[in-house]
């Protein structure tokens, strides 16, 4: 039995996800694992235990390829290790990074089917609850993106754990924890699961539990806690140095509305999956005031659930299942105020807890008197079930093909959420579809968009328009004053109207924050039409031994140019 089982199961996952093999690489994935030199060799894995495994948040945002280490601002050395494999293999080709994916999320599917079957003892409840786990078109946003493999590469060391402590084989199941915390930070909630296990499924009683904390747990427990002291003291999450992270007390009841919107939506999209839609990036739902519909739909949806929860107490299995979705849960649930409020790749380990519940809820509907009368009619409801979260992931999985596809994606499903407007906007800028690009920046910007790459491809639009390139530029900087780019392409602007000054103060002031050849190529040009020969060598001579050998040598080129009296206007760089 469980060999058919598994077997239909790779067979679907396969299936439903094999059109993600033929995607791209998206959103910052080129930049992160292909352009960023950290993983293309293998020497730099002893890297992942140092603190240049850490990147600057602020040089992620500019791109500058110098300073993103690992392109993680938090610790994940496991998942990192993942992609040394994928370039060590596959180098520039996105089939085998998206192939390492979808095999993580096949093995995912058989593990859950036998942690199913460990706990239903059902052989055809845990086939269709791994089939709900694993098609859900809940899951797509971590299967088909390269970036967002933590939340599936973590489930596969919790699961294999999990499916190790159920089988009574201790070493393994804290092994695999271990790897699990160093995959994903929301795998520190995972001792919890186990004690709910040991309380519903075991039979344990509460007190019995307690008296086991320093024994039957002690190890995960000594595992976690070194994992925070790693993760808090040792290497800091850099994205949480400004505030980011504040607790719910500080943002009161606001915040609170706001988890509980996140919640009722996890919710609803998993109860109706034809509703998932590929979210922008860091989505926030729309949030109405406390006493809006909105709000009071998240509060029925939330009142059904702890409805459902009550209900089923007497039915330790699927309170089991709701436990395990409400715990991992937590951690995502913006408790603890994070950079991407929301993300369905969130849902990927709380998803299993769901699916778990689902299955057995929906095995109960057999003993309604419809189907009593009419015994086909279940496998028929079952059946169109899949056949409905197949058909919505296959579909989902093609916004993820490329940019472009992913850009048009998010302004349709999210028409008045600015960032989809900012992505289609570099995704024509990047065709050369200057107006097009124009177009959807503007549209964003209308609809509250303040990110400053915004202004700043604006700014790139209207280089013909030197005063409206400028003032583009300068409101990118005053979004954000670390932005680099917009630095760049003020001192060009100022260098090609003959603003020398003002051209070398803006050239600076990017320097500051990175080196980079053009900006270093354009100070050199300015010092030098100011007849200022000494301080242009200085920066030259700064240059050769800031860059790497072949833009050094692209510099030297220029200034010996500039030398021999062959350039008499300044050269345009780029930006």
């Amino acid at each position: 039995m469980h060999k058919k089982h598994i077997a239909f199961l790779c067979l679907l996952a396969v299936l439903t996800f094999a059109n993600c093999l033929l995607n791209g690489f998206v959103g910052d994935d080129e930049f992160l694992f292909i352009k960023n030199p950290y993983y293309h060799s293998l020497s730099n894995l002893p890297k992942l235990f140092t603190k240049e495994y850490i990147a600057d948040q602020d040089a992620v945002f500019n791109d500058v390829e110098e300073n993103i280490n690992s392109g993680s601002v938090g610790y994940r050395p496991v998942l990192s290790t993942t992609y040394f494999l994928d370039y060590f293999l596959w180098k520039n080709k996105p089939f085998g990074y998206h192939l390492q994916n979808v095999l993580i999320h096949v093995i995912n599917t058989v593990l859950v089917y036998l942690i199913f079957f460990a706990i239903m003892k059902d052989g055809l409840a845990a086939f269709i609850g791994a089939m709900l786990f694993s098609l859900h078109p809940l899951r797509s946003e971590a299967v088909a993106s390269v970036g967002y493999r933590a939340d599936s590469l973590a489930a596969l060391f919790l699961l294999f754990s999990f499916l190790s402590y159920v089988k009574g084989r201790r070493l393994p199941a804290h092994l695999f924890f271990f790897f699990a915390l160093f995959s994903k930070e929301s795998a520190v909630v995972y001792p919890g699961v186990l004690m709910a296990y040991d309380w519903l499924i075991e039979k344990k009683k509460l007190i019995q539990i307690l008296k086991d904390m320093f024994s039957r747990y002690l190890g995960f427990i000594v595992i976690l806690f070194f994992y925070l002291f790693i993760y808090i003291m040792v290497f800091p999450n850099s994205s949480l140095g400004v505030g980011s992270a504040m607790p719910l007390t500080a943002k009161g009841m606001a915040q609170a509305v706001t988890i509980l919107h996140i919640f009722s939506h996890y919710l609803t999209v998993f109860v109706f999956p034809f509703l998932v839609r590929s979210l922008p990036p860091l989505y926030v739902p729309a949030i109405d005031p406390i006493f809006g519909i909105t709000t009071w739909l998240a509060v029925v949806a939330a009142i059904l659930f702890i409805w459902l929860l009550i209900k089923s107490r007497h039915h330790s299995t699927v309170f089991f299942f709701l436990i395990w979705f409400l715990l991992f849960f937590i951690p995502v649930s913006n408790i603890i105020v994070i950079v991407n409020p929301m993300a369905y790749r969130f849902m990927y380990l709380p998803g299993v807890g769901l699916a778990g519940a689902a299955a057995i809820l929906l095995l109960r509907l057999r003993e309604w008197y419809v189907f009593q009368r009419n015994p086909r009619l279940f496998p028929v409801v079952t059946t169109g079930l899949i056949a409905l979260c197949m058909s919505a992931t296959i579909f989902l999985n093609f916004s993820w093909r490329n940019n472009a596809m992913m850009s048009v994606a998010m302004v349709k499903d999210f028409p008045d959420y600015p960032v989809g407007y900012l992505h289609a906007g570099i995704a024509y800028f990047d065709a050369g579809l200057l107006d097009k690009a124009e177009e959807y920046l503007l549209k964003g910007i209308d609809k509250g968009l303040t990110d400053p790459r915004a202004y700043y491809l604006l700014g790139l639009c209207s280089v013909s328009q030197p005063d409206v390139s400028n003032a583009y530029f300068k409101r990118s900087i005053s979004a954000f004053p670390k932005f680099l780019y917009s630095y760049i392409g003020l001192g060009r602007n100022c260098l090609f109207q003959g603003q020398l000054e003002e051209s070398s103060a803006y050239l600076y002031k990017s320097l500051e924050i990175s080196p980079r050849w053009n900006a270093y190529g354009y100070l050199i040009q300015a010092h030098w039409f100011r007849h200022e020969k000494d301080e242009a060598r200085k920066i030259f001579e700064e240059s050769q031994r800031q860059l790497d050998p072949m833009r050094a040598q692209w510099l030297k080129k220029l200034y010996d140019s500039l030398e021999k009296n062959e350039i008499q206007l300044p050269m345009d760089l780029g930006i």
